[in-house]
This record gives structure tokens, sequence and C-alpha cells, in this order.
């Protein structure tokens, strides 16, 4: 047998509570893509700064996911680069 509600009012909670759930992942997967945009971004700026022959550009990214790991191998290439650079140097 069917459910048939007898009240507008029980559609319309979980309905609300729906959407209230929608808007808030909604809001947290735009959140989350921003984030990934800028640190994304930031790593691109470092790598052609590199390209160009600029060691000194920083990725300052605190996260711990795998971008964070990648911009940790960045800068710490970095630092290798210019340790190698500044011995030829000598």
């Amino acid at each position: 047998m069917n459910w048939v509600p007898l009240f507008p009012h029980e559609i319309r909670r979980p309905m609300n509570r729906f959407i209230e759930d929608l808007d808030t992942a909604w809001l947290e997967l735009l959140e989350t893509t921003r984030t990934l945009t800028e640190v994304v971004h930031a790593e691109v700026d470092a790598v052609n700064a590199m390209a160009r022959g600029d060691l000194t550009v920083p990725v300052d990214v605190s996260s711990k996911d795998k971008i964070g790991h990648i911009a940790q191998a960045l800068t710490t290439a970095q630092r290798a680069l210019r340790d190698t650079l500044e011995q030829v140097a000598r």
C-alpha cells in the first residue's frame, strides 16, 4: 500500500530538509573548487617562474592532500636547484 500524506507539511518538511542539505553540499563544493583552483594557480605560477629562471617564487600551500604534497615537492625542487646553482657559481 502506498503512503499518502494526510497533511501538506508531511511533504514540505522532508523536502525542505533535502533542499537545505543540497544547498549546504553545493556551497561546500564551491568552496573546495575555489580553494583547489587557487592552489593550482599558485603552483603554475611557481613553475612558470622556474621556467623563466626565477627560483624564488614560493608556493605557500599548507594543505596535507595530494595538491599540498605537489606544492611541497615543488618547493623542495626550487631549493635544490638554487643550492646547485650556488655551488656551480663558486
